[in-house]
């Protein structure tokens, strides 16, 4: 053990200036002094800033450590304080003696220490002697400790007629606030006027955990002092731990911050104090101050005035008790356990002035503040469930459901088991129903991994809404604030029937009289009950709006539609892990798998959009659910919003039901639909839980079909060759060393290349174009970039486009005369310039703004259903091309009519995105563009090579008659 004396001085002055020492000695039987200097003076008038100053000197020996806000002080340590904030005394390796300093008016400053909290004008010397340390507290000098002798009380730690300020002290208004370095985690910034302060109550609390026996068997001990400011309704509540987290392993906290040591908070009729241990919420204990000015403190689910309160005891997670002091008593928890004397229990809908009910639907109720112990909520779970105490487990509950995302397999099966347990109780109150759904819409929130794991839960919950509406007490419950989930259900009445529909607003749901509005395009179910009662006999009926399908599982994979990273192959990007690693199992080891791999995404299939919904309408007769009319009337509508959805390319929009025999999607007897504008109408002659799906192939035939994909591959090498090659002998006409060569000359049939940038940049632009549409155009290649590439695609077909019709345009100049701002334009550096630039812009905004090259199909291009911009567009500059430059060029040159160019019909597919003659004209026509360029320059050099034989020839001819003739 440390071996030391510490001695601190404690020098306070204003007015009026005192001396206080505390005399620390560890291991008395051994005398080695040291002293510490403690000085407090006013640093800053204005700000009412005050300056602790401590100076340690070491008497003799091994000392033991000082910290100061838990901070070790070695010789000269300085503290500033303002009105109301404290500092902290401690010892190293000593979790009893723990002394802090708190300023609270500019003339009084308090000391706590061992459930005293007193002025130290009135402390004069008191004495603590132990068998491991000695410890005094002296209003003058270190002398009036003796070193030598342990001293008498001089005094008794608290004397209750000193307790408070004398009439006639400062009554200033102090903000509860820490220092700089506090010395708890506790923040307030709340006023208290303090005159004339009483005690009102004093508790004890202590915890201890029954189950988990890692922990240290030592309890958590708590003094709780109440102390009343008769000025105002305001009351302060202080709360001492004597026996912190390092001994009991339990962490105290009040208002969802640790309380080390001592710590004080203010609470009036807006304010409450919530104190408990931190990770087991459902001990909380709420201290508050009603509007009538009396104290309630609220415990295991029970309100009552504070004089009420005998000895409390509980045991949801923690075995705790809450006891008034017994006058001296030095066992305060062997009193009995009193009643809940209030006018409040289970059954009250509301707190006076609170707001943190037991019925509330918020998760402001209690919020966990670590992970959830499965094991609680198994005991929850197995527990007996009744209508009296339904209430207060579905509260419980609710505490570890409002984990959302965090929730484990095993906690979703438990909660699921107490949800079911309670929707089975007949006579359930609508608040009780409603905190059923609330848990149900936290479930929601799971990851869906977790939601599969967790067995049959989806199909519990789904199971027991039924269930739910015949045994909730009320002709009618909603729950439209759910983040998850959207509910209401009535009791059919057939004298007075109103029809109703449930939609959702996006940030909250909504049950209008009647049918949705025609040019409303929210997501939304309507149940005609007039038509109903006409045909059925019906006593209640529901109807479910779900945003997601975490709930609907089954054997059956679905691909997500249209995310590029789930509907792409599976050995681009799969969607999930699963059925990657179920694959190389069964590879491995000849396993079956788990589930049903995922369809080829090159056949036809059903697909989910990932941000539609799953909409539920039932009508039930004495707890039957009765699906059909007994004709094929309508007898729900409903509307998808598919306002993020991508026009599926290869399928169609459906509206499909759940099969709950075979748990998947049915593919038969679905929804009649039709499409008003940016909705889905779906009638339905049938009741169960409804979606939108795409009956689609997801995967364009481009990338699926192997004879076009073959095809396509060896028509854009040889453009790729053919354009490869003309571009060179473009070059060479800038390259004078390669112009003169024999064998340039001989591939030219002789006629020298002329240097013209725009038909160079044209064979350049489509040369590039072929090279990176023939590579990147499948999403096996361009993986996340396929946007990208498809852009740069679209944009070098532009510019090769563009260029043809300037090539065709300088033709015209060439036979006919023109402007001279028509020079300007068609200038070779001006031509090129907007070639590029202008398609360049074009596809940067296309890409930014539009989804006009997300296909989701895994083809790497545009997207048809943009007529403007992939038909139109290009089409009037292909016409244009054709008019011009077919007509101009081919009759001259090749002495026969082309009626249109053959480049045309690449964008005629674009109406066509289907397997048929036009996918092959298509990859035909798209990659011989270059191939055609190389036949012209062939038919060009042949007519070359006849001229340059002809004008050889003749240019022999004559030199022969002169040798003749000589």
């Amino acid at each position: 053990m440390v071996q030391a004396l510490i001695v601190l001085f404690f020098t306070f002055h204003y007015c009026q200036s005192s001396n206080y020492s505390i005399f620390y000695h560890r291991n008395p039987s051994l005398q080695y002094y040291a002293a510490i200097n403690v000085t407090s003076r006013q640093f800053d008038q204005l700000e009412k800033l005050d300056r602790l100053s401590f100076d340690i000197r070491y008497l003799s020996g091994e000392s033991a450590v000082v910290l100061l806000n838990n901070k070790k002080c070695q010789t000269t340590c300085d503290i500033f304080l303002k009105d109301g904030e404290s500092a902290l005394l401690t010892f190293d390796g000593d979790n009893e003696n723990i002394i802090s300093f708190h300023q609270f008016y500019r003339t009084i400053t308090y000391l706590y220490y061992r459930s005293c909290f007193e002025p130290m004008e009135i402390i004069n010397c008191r004495f603590r002697q132990t068998s491991t340390f000695d410890i005094c507290i002296c209003k003058n000098h270190v002398s009036e400790c003796t070193y030598d002798e342990p001293l008498f009380f001089d005094e008794p730690w608290c004397n209750e007629s000193t307790k408070t300020p004398t009439e006639g002290t400062a009554t200033n208004t102090f903000s509860m606030t820490t220092s700089t370095i506090p010395f708890n985690n506790l923040t307030t910034t709340t006023k208290l006027n303090h005159s004339n302060e009483t005690i009102l109550k004093e508790f004890y609390l202590r915890y201890q955990n029954l189950y988990d026996h890692t922990i240290s068997n030592n309890s958590l001990l708590v003094d709780v002092s109440l102390l009343w400011q008769e000025s105002d309704s305001e009351v302060t509540a202080v709360f001492n731990v004597q026996n912190g987290s390092k001994l009991s392993g339990l962490h105290f906290v009040v208002n969802g911050n640790e309380c080390q040591w001592m710590c004080m908070l203010v609470m009036g009729p807006n304010r409450n104090i919530t104190a408990g241990v931190y990770g087991y919420p459902c001990d909380d204990i709420v201290f508050s101050v009603t509007r009538n000015n009396e104290i309630q403190v609220f415990y295991d689910f029970c309100e009552q005035p504070m004089d009420n309160v005998g000895c409390r005891m509980n045991n949801c997670l923690l075995d705790v008790h809450l006891c008034n002091k017994n006058g001296n008593s030095t066992e305060p928890f062997l009193l009995e356990k009193d009643n809940c004397t209030s006018t409040y229990n289970e059954s009250s809908t509301t707190l006076s002035s609170r707001t943190t009910t037991t019925t509330s639907l918020t998760s402001s109720t209690i919020m966990p503040t670590t992970t959830p112990d499965e094991d609680v909520l198994r005991r929850l779970s197995e527990g007996g469930i009744g209508l009296n105490n339904v209430s207060r487990i579905l509260n419980e509950t609710l505490v570890y459901a409002e984990s959302r995302s965090n929730l484990t397999s095993i906690q979703i099966q438990e909660i699921t088991t107490i949800l079911n347990k309670s929707a089975a109780l007949n006579g359930l109150q609508p608040d009780d129903s409603k905190k059923v759904l609330l848990n149900m819409d936290c479930i929601l929130s799971a990851d869906p991994q977790q939601i599969r794991g967790s067995g049959n839960s989806s199909q519990t919950l789904n199971s027991m809404l039924p269930t739910l509406v015949m045994n909730t007490n009320a002709s009618q419950f909603d729950f439209l604030t759910g983040e998850n989930l959207g509910f209401t259900a009535q009791n059919i009445d057939c004298s007075s029937v109103t029809d109703d529909s449930l939609i959702d607003l996006g940030n909250i749901f909504e049950v209008l009289n009647g049918s949705v509005p025609e040019n409303d395009q929210h997501n939304s179910i309507y149940i005609p009950l007039t038509e109903i009662c006409s045909q059925l006999q019906a006593t209640h009926y529901f109807m479910t709006v779900y945003r997601n399908r975490k709930l609907f599982i089954g054997a059956s994979q679905y691909e997500t539609y249209p995310s590029a990273s789930t509907i792409a192959k599976r050995s681009v990007k799969p969607s999930t892990k699963g059925p990657v690693l179920q694959q190389i199992r069964a590879r491995i080891t000849g396993a079956p798998d788990d589930t049903n791999l995922l369809p080829s995404p090159c056949s036809r299939q059903i697909a989910l959009p990932e941000d539609s919904p799953v909409m539920t309408g039932t009508i039930l007769n004495d707890g039957v659910a009765i699906r059909r009319f007994a004709t094929e009337d309508t007898i729900a509508v409903l509307k998808f919003n598919i306002t993020n959805v991508l026009t599926p390319l290869h399928g169609y929009f459906r509206v499909t039901w759940w099969d709950t025999e075979k748990l998947e999607w049915s593919s038969e007897n679905q929804c009649e639909t039709s499409t008003d504008g940016k909705t889905i109408v779906a009638r339905c002659n049938h009741l169960t839980d409804f979606t939108l799906i795409v009956d689609a192939a997801l995967n364009d035939p481009n990338v699926c079909e192997a004879a076009l994909m073959d095809l396509g591959y060896t028509v854009n090498a040889l453009s790729i060759a053919s354009l490869a090659f003309l571009t060179l002998v473009g070059l060479s006409a800038y390259w004078p060393s390669l112009r003169s060569s024999r064998v340039l000359a001989l591939l030219t049939g002789y006629a020298m290349p002329t240097r013209d940038l725009v038909s160079l940049s044209h064979k350049l632009s489509l040369l590039l174009f072929y090279t990176v549409f023939t590579i990147f155009s499948n999403q096996k290649v361009s993986g996340r970039y396929c946007r990208f590439f498809g852009a740069v695609s679209y944009w070098l077909l532009l510019c090769s486009v563009i260029l043809t019709i300037f090539q065709a345009l300088r033709l015209t100049a060439v036979i006919g005369s023109i402007r001279t701002w028509i020079h300007l334009i068609l200038a070779p550096s001006s031509s090129v310039t907007f070639s590029f630039l202008v398609p360049f812009v074009v596809s940067v905004l296309l890409l930014v703004l539009t989804n006009f090259y997300d296909r989701g199909d895994c083809f790497c291009w545009v997207r048809p259903d943009y007529i403007i911009y992939a038909v139109i567009i290009p089409i009037s500059f292909l016409v244009l091309n054709g008019i011009v430059c077919t007509v101009l060029v081919c009759e001259r040159i090749f002495l026969f009519k082309r009626k249109l160019s053959k480049s045309v019909l690449q964008y005629l597919t674009l109406y066509s995105p289907y397997t048929t003659l036009w996918h092959y004209v298509f990859t035909i026509v798209m990659g011989s563009q270059g191939t055609i360029l190389a036949l012209l320059f062939l038919y060009k050099r042949r007519r070359s090579m006849v001229s340059y034989r002809r004008s050889h020839h003749m240019t022999q001819e004559p030199s022969q008659k002169e040798t003749t003739t000589s």
